[in-house]
């Protein structure tokens, strides 16, 4: 197995409130252009590092303004940022609001074949023996509803690696920890860390990773690999409401 360098972000670029004061809502002057560019130079000077693959979280694709729904400009930058000829990018594309998407130098990481996703929202890559994931899961969901069952298709993807003895490594924001308010959330969480009792988060539990002090963003991997592993932390809130982890295996 080659030494992979893992970044998951959820890069916050249009749902924050900021300026609008609608935090729930999906509004393009909520960002601005000198975050935006901070972060993608961060991403770009990560992607040096060999079998580096950056995996980012609420990358908006649709904006809601007084004429309706438009494509967002943000990632119509991105793309022009990271030209298909040097970078993929990677996401399962439909009509959504946002994407969790991937970001890797050409030809370096492989799509998975056997994951098939719920939705937009998470993309799986592969590299050697090792199946990368990365999600942005839901809250407040009901039982047996969309998010409910994104939930459940996460663990018995991850149950089915664990079964077939794969190595497989999950990362992102999946908005829950063990002792969250949200219990349906933290019911799902502790159902993956039980069915999936080969894998393991690296991300210390105190480790707070939202402006709510909360630690919701995880990366999650086999036990063997765990002695292989070292994190980085960001040590600041610098342009989105998450901090970035890095993880070298």
């Amino acid at each position: 197995m080659r030494r992979i360098n893992i970044m998951t972000w959820n890069v916050d670029w249009f749902r924050n409130g900021k300026r609008s004061g609608k935090p729930k809502e999906y509004f393009e002057k909520d960002y601005d252009s000198n975050s935006y560019v901070e972060i993608v130079n961060i991403i770009k000077e990560f992607l040096e590092h060999n079998n580096a693959i950056a995996f980012i979280q609420e990358v908006p694709n649709k904006i809601k303004d007084n004429n309706g729904w438009r494509e967002c400009a943000y990632l119509k930058r991105l793309i022009i940022d990271f030209p298909n000829d040097v970078y993929d990018i990677s996401l399962n594309n439909a009509f959504t609001t946002r994407y969790t998407l991937s970001i890797s130098k050409k030809s370096v990481f492989k799509n998975v074949s056997s994951y098939k996703p719920s939705n937009n929202r998470t993309i799986a890559k592969c590299i050697d023996d090792v199946t990368l994931l990365s999600v942005h899961m839901p809250t407040g969901f009901a039982s047996g509803d969309s998010n409910d069952k994104m939930w459940d298709a996460l663990i018995y993807y991850a149950k089915l690696k664990k079964d077939k003895k794969e190595k497989l490594i999950i990362v992102g924001d999946f908005n829950t920890y063990t002792g969250c308010k949200d219990k349906s959330t933290e019911t799902k969480y502790n159902e993956l860390l039980k069915f999936t009792t080969d894998i393991t988060d690296i991300v210390p539990a105190n480790t707070i990773t939202f402006v709510g002090n909360t630690p919701i963003d995880h990366i999650l991997i086999n036990y063997d690999l765990v002695n292989k592993a070292t994190i980085q932390v960001q040590p600041s809130f610098d342009y989105s409401d998450h901090k970035f982890l890095k993880c070298k295996i």
